[in-house]
C-alpha cells in the first residue's frame, strides 16, 4: 500500500501504541509494516511529460510561424464581422465547452479540476458571447449593468443545471457587479444611492445573499451550493464593513479627511461584532470556513484599527516591536493547535 512519508510516520506509531497494549503481536506489526510502501516521486513521468510537451509546442510554434499571415487574416475577417454573429460564434463555443465538460464530469468524476477547466473557459465564452451581444443591440443609453444582469441569471441557471459550484460562483460574482452598475447607473454614477456610498450598499447586499443562503435550503436541487453561497454573502460583508470602518459612509475624499476617526466608531463596532458573529456561527455549525473568515476578518480589523489610532502617536520602534510580538503569539498558539490537532 502506497502511502505519503507523513502518512508513514503516523501509521508506525499508532501501530507502536497497539504492540505496548498488547493488541497487536509484534509479527503482526511487522507484516502490516512490509506492507508500506512510501510514495515517490515520478522523475520518470516528469521526464516523459516535459519532452512531450517540448515537442508538442515546437510543432504550434512552427505551424504558428508559417500560418501567421493565414491567422492574421482570418482573425482581421473575424473582427470586422458583425456583432451578432461574433456573438452567435462565442455561444456556440461555450455550448461545446460546457457539453464537454459535463461529459467528463460524468465519465470522469474523479478528475474535478480538469472538469472544471471546461466549465471556467464556457464562462468566459459566456461573457463574449454577452458582451459582443451588447453591442450588437447598442442604443448608446449607457445601462450596460442589463448585460450583467443576463449574465447573472446564465450562469444561475447553467450552475444549477450543470450542478456546477464554479459556474454558481462566477453567478455570485456577477451579482455584486450587477448590483454595483445597476445603483451606479440609478444614481447617475453619484457617490451615494439613498445615501448609502458603495460599501454600505455592498454590506446589504451581503446581508441578502446570506438570507439567499438560508431561502435555498427549502429546494433540495440547490443544496449543493448553500455553503458557498452562505460564504460569499458573508466575504461581501465583511470586507465592505472593514472598508466602512476606515472610510466611514463617506462618499467624498475631502470630506473623508476632514472628519474625526473616532467618527467611525459605530462602524468599528458593527465590524467587531459581526466578525464575532461569523465565528460563533462557524463553531455552532462546524463549518471550518465561516470560522475561518470570521477569525481572519477579526484580527485585520483589529490591526487596522491598531495602524489608524497609533501610528501617528506611537514611537516607530515600539509600534513595530508590539507587532512583532503580537505575530509571534498567533503564530506560537498556532503551532500549539497544531501539534494538539495532531495528537
Amino acid at each position: 500500500m502506497k502511502v505519503k512519508k507523513e502518512e508513514e510516520q503516523v501509521i508506525r506509531d499508532f501501530l507502536e501504541e497497539l504492540k505496548s497494549k498488547e493488541l497487536v503481536s509484534e509479527q503482526q506489526e511487522q507484516r502490516y509494516l512490509q506492507e508500506l510502501e512510501p510514495s515517490r516521486f515520478d522523475w520518470h513521468a516528469l521526464t516523459t511529460y516535459s519532452f512531450l510537451f517540448a515537442i508538442i509546442c515546437i510543432i504550434i510554434a512552427t505551424v504558428s510561424l508559417l500560418a501567421d499571415n493565414l491567422l492574421l487574416t482570418l482573425l482581421d475577417n473575424l473582427w470586422e464581422s458583425p456583432h451578432l454573429l461574433k456573438s452567435t460564434l462565442f455561444g456556440s463555443i461555450a455550448a461545446f465547452l460546457l457539453y464537454k465538460g459535463q461529459k467528463r464530469k460524468q465519465t470522469a468524476p474523479q478528475n474535478t479540476w480538469s472538469n472544471e477547466t471546461f466549465f471556467l473557459l464556457g464562462i468566459v465564452a459566456i461573457a463574449s458571447a454577452l458582451s459582443f451581444l451588447g453591442l450588437a443591440l447598442n442604443n448608446d443609453s449607457g445601462h450596460f449593468s442589463l448585460l450583467i444582469l443576463l449574465a447573472t441569471l446564465v450562469y444561475a441557471v447553467i450552475g444549477i443545471w450543470l450542478q456546477s459550484r464554479l459556474v454558481w460562483f462566477f453567478s455570485l460574482i456577477s451579482l455584486g457587479a450587477w448590483f454595483g452598475t445597476e445603483t451606479g447607473y440609478l444614481s447617475q454614477w453619484d457617490a451615494y444611492y439613498f445615501g448609502m456610498n458603495y460599501p454600505l450598499r455592498f454590506a446589504l447586499l451581503g446581508l441578502g445573499i446570506i438570507l439567499l443562503s438560508f431561502v435555498m435550503a427549502q429546494w433540495a436541487r440547490l443544496e449543493a451550493f448553500i455553503s458557498l453561497t452562505r460564504l460569499v454573502g458573508v466575504a461581501h460583508l465583511l470586507l465592505s464593513l472593514w472598508v466602512l470602518s476606515i472610510t466611514g459612509n463617506y462618499g467624498d475624499w475631502e470630506l473623508w479627511l476632514e472628519a474625526s476617526q473616532v467618527r467611525m466608531i459605530t462602524w468599528v463596532a458593527l465590524a467587531f461584532a459581526s466578525s464575532c458573529a461569523v465565528i460563533y456561527w462557524g463553531l455552532k455549525t462546524q463549518d471550518e470556513w465561516l470560522r475561518g473568515f470570521g477569525i481572519s476578518f477579526l484580527f485585520l480589523f483589529l490591526y487596522t484599527q491598531y495602524f489608524v489610532f497609533l501610528w501617528d502617536v506611537m514611537h516607530k520602534a515600539l509600534f513595530f516591536f508590539i507587532l512583532a510580538a503580537s505575530f509571534w503569539i498567533i503564530g506560537r498558539k498556532a503551532e500549539q493547535m497544531g501539534l494538539i490537532k495532531k495528537k
